[in-house]
């Protein structure tokens, strides 16, 4: 058994850590780094909850630490954990740049240690839905894709980071990895890219939209999209090839059932209906 130590218990770490962390054999959440409150402590009764940073890395029992805190302190978190000889998952977006990014990859392999970045929407069902029909061949060769990632939220989020002028904040650092792994993880590394990345809600401040455009090889493109204004939401995922398409209307029922609380418990985490 592998004790695993979670450094947040905001969103990520409740939600989207913890349960899959726990759901996985062979790992257990064996402690949690809450700065406030007791909400870790009521959920997992048997994990150690802790308020630092170095009263967490002081538990010499846990050799992987997963980082699910805001963006901004993915770097300095994810650095001090493979400092102190631990193996460390960190939520995405990896870091803020490109120098950090390089930095952590050095000082893990420089101590031969696991380091990697939670893509979580790489498993959606969906997802791997799309990925089983083009490993059939069926479609014949890729044209297009597209991934969108909309929502309706046209007020302020009280209390929101993500809407906080900052390094990291903004939807653009929040959604665009899922978008750009799918793509990497479909098409590999595109050969230039065009971004419009903006701010579209009145008396916003930070990024709220964004297109990205990605050129690869024989005319393939990749639009990858999302904005806070879509009262009508596009199709999650379209794929255009010679010989047919492949059409995702709805997001993956996961994430709002993690969200509500609920936890698959038969072992079987595809919630999506097949003829979805």
């Amino acid at each position: 058994m592998i004790d695993v130590g979670l450094i947040g218990f905001g969103l990520a770490g409740r939600y989207f850590h913890a349960p899959v962390i726990n759901a996985v054999s062979g790992l257990r959440v064996a402690a949690i780094l809450q700065r406030s409150g007791d909400s870790a402590a009521q959920l997992y009764a048997d994990a150690r909850i802790v308020r630092t940073i170095d009263d967490l890395l002081a538990i010499d029992s846990l050799p992987l630490i997963v980082v699910a805190t805001p963006n901004q302190s993915h770097f300095p978190l994810a650095k001090r954990c493979l400092e102190a000889g631990r193996h460390v998952v960190v939520d995405k977006p990896f870091t803020l740049n490109v120098g950090e990014a390089r930095e952590l990859v050095a000082l893990a392999g420089n101590r031969n240690l696991i380091l990697t970045v939670y893509h979580d929407r790489r498993f959606d069902a969906d997802f791997q839905g799309l990925r089983k029909v083009l490993a059939s061949g069926e479609l014949g060769r890729i044209t297009r894709f597209e991934s969108t990632y909309d929502r309706y939220r046209p007020n302020p989020k009280p209390g929101a980071w993500r809407e906080q002028p900052g390094l990291g904040s903004g939807i653009f650092f929040d959604l665009s990895p899922h978008l750009l792994d799918q793509s990497f993880t479909l098409l590999g590394t595109p050969e230039a890219l065009a971004a419009d990345i903006r701010i579209e809600r009145t008396g916003f401040r930070t990024a709220d939209a964004f297109d990205v455009l990605l050129y690869y090889p024989q005319g393939v493109r990749s639009l990858l999209r999302a904005t806070m204004l879509s009262a009508a939401p596009r199709p999650r995922m379209v794929l255009l090839a010679e010989n047919g398409s492949y059409l995702k209307r709805d997001f993956d029922p996961l994430e709002l059932t993690l969200r509500a609380g609920h936890v698959p418990q038969d072992g079987n985490w595809t919630l999506e209906k097949e003829e979805n």
